[in-house]
């Protein structure tokens, strides 16, 4: 492996390693979702599943295929809508007009017209009767009957009542809403405005804090709607580790809850936290800050980056992608043309030309198999 600046190691060895290897003890996958098969597509543009050792589970017959959420995935064939098991077989026949993915164990599916919900077996478990839904979160789902939104529980009972337009789902048990497209606020469970406060605009809450619009200007409030950090700011990002990018307009830095300055020094650009890092842009180079504001990676010279996942973090250079570690060392030699998925489950699908390739952490290719010459 070699390094993109020496002087990157002294630095990042404050981080702690001891492992012998470059995961500096993180646990990547422990509270993640990771689905048993990945979708792969052919020459001929269609799509079946492989397993994550590159072996074919479905064969290539659909038109559309998508991630495996909660142990299901959607799948379109002859314009029709299905599932398929984790076994790669079909547990819900494609005949739906449309369906959303599975959440809180039922997914909501159309037919003429009309949407309802089934359970994982394809059991129909709330009627057709609503005009769009956007499927269940945290207990209860957005409905939309006479052209409004309301929120139904699994049960099929209306508890909160139509009065929104596009309102976003429940997470943690707070929904973003509006209810004419140019105020929005944020609900509980129970329908109650919290801080019963209109904004401009508004997010979802993220460790405890929810960034609003006033005037013009972003601040953050608290889960009872009261402003913990007064309206300043040209653009926020989501607070993670403690820590929220913002921006006047001109630079970047880092606040913590209180909105006291993190980084001693301004950048151009920031992406978002993510396992503890940052990625900052000084110039226009890109490196890294940990959630102290303590530059771990110094800035890479004519390169680009994107956040770590799993242990690495895509870097283009010379107008190559590769990956590297926690360490800035380079580990997966820049040779892609594209990073088309971030790695997760032990794999990043990259592209090279209009080739689309799965490799692993250590940049073996693990789809197409080498020896299949193309996968079939």
């Amino acid at each position: 492996m070699r390094r993109i600046l020496a002087a990157a190691l002294l630095t990042v060895v404050l981080i702690g390693c001891g492992s012998g290897d470059d995961s500096d003890g993180l646990e990547f996958t422990a509270d993640k979702y990771i689905p048993p098969l990945v979708p792969v597509q052919n020459e001929f543009g269609a799509w079946g599943f492989m397993d994550r050792e590159g072996n074919l589970v479905t064969e290539h017959k659909y038109d559309i295929i998508e991630v495996f959420v909660e142990d299901r995935a959607r799948v379109s064939y002859g314009g029709m809508w299905g599932f398929l098991g984790p076994d790669g077989t079909e547990a819900v026949e494609p005949k739906f007009e449309a369906e959303l993915r599975y959440s809180d164990g039922l997914a909501g599916v159309e037919m003429a017209r009309q949407w309802g919900f089934i359970d994982l077996n394809g059991k129909m478990v709330i009627p057709l009767e609503w005009e769009f839904t956007t499927g269940f979160h945290d207990g209860l789902a957005a409905v939309q009957k006479g052209g409004k939104f309301g929120f139904i529980d699994k049960q099929g009972e209306l508890v909160i009542p139509y009065k929104y337009e596009n309102p976003g789902s429940f997470s943690g048990g707070m929904a973003r809403i509006t209810e004419d497209g140019e105020l929005w606020g944020i609900i509980d469970k129970s329908g109650k405005l919290i801080g019963g406060r209109w904004f401009e605009n508004v997010e979802y809450p993220s460790e405890g804090l929810a960034a609003f619009l006033s005037q013009g200007k972003w601040g953050f409030m608290n889960l009872q709607g009261e402003t913990v950090i007064e309206p300043v700011f040209k653009r926020v990002k989501p607070f993670s580790s403690g820590r929220a990018p913002v921006t006047d307009g001109q630079t970047w830095w880092v606040i913590d809850h209180q909105g006291n300055r993190v980084t001693k020094q301004d950048y151009v650009y920031m992406l978002h936290y993510s396992e503890g890092l940052l990625a900052v842009r000084s110039g226009s180079d890109w490196g890294f800050v940990d959630s102290l504001g303590v530059e771990v990676i110094p800035p890479i010279p004519g390169g680009a980056v994107r956040s770590f996942y799993e242990g690495r973090a895509a870097i283009r250079l010379d107008g190559k992608w590769g990956f590297i570690n926690r360490r800035g060392e380079i580990v997966i030699e820049p040779q892609f043309d594209n990073v088309v998925g971030d790695f997760h489950g032990g794999l990043s699908m990259v592209q090279n030309g209009q080739a689309r390739i799965y490799i692993n952490r250590k940049g073996d290719v693990v789809w197409p198999r080498p020896e299949a010459d193309g996968g079939e």
